[in-house]
């Protein structure tokens, strides 16, 4: 992407989404347990947005239900609002990045 990713995510999910079905976005760090499962499989039914939480207790700084480095996102009209409102509250600033 040419910048820091971390701080680019919803643009960058913004910008691709109009391409394909669904977007997965992974850290690096992400652990993928079923490679040969496809990503429509991920959404339970008449979910458009699915993500993973925090790992509770492996570090005390982060405990959040939403975790922004594991998570899908169908491309629906719903899911592009979704994208426009986060990029409004957006403050690239004010993430976390190390």
């Amino acid at each position: 992407l040419g910048r820091r990713v971390v701080q680019g995510l919803p643009e960058a999910l913004k910008e691709r989404l109009p391409h394909y079905s669904a977007v997965l976005f992974l850290d690096t760090d992400a652990v993928v347990h079923d490679m040969a499962r496809p990503l429509p499989a991920l959404f339970p039914p008449g979910k458009e947005f699915v993500f993973s939480g925090d790992i509770q207790g492996l570090y005390k700084r982060y405990t959040s239900p939403f975790c922004a480095g594991v998570l899908a996102v169908r491309s629906t009209p719903r899911m592009q609002e979704l994208l426009d409102r986060w990029l409004l509250r957006y403050r690239p600033e004010k993430c976390y990045v190390t």
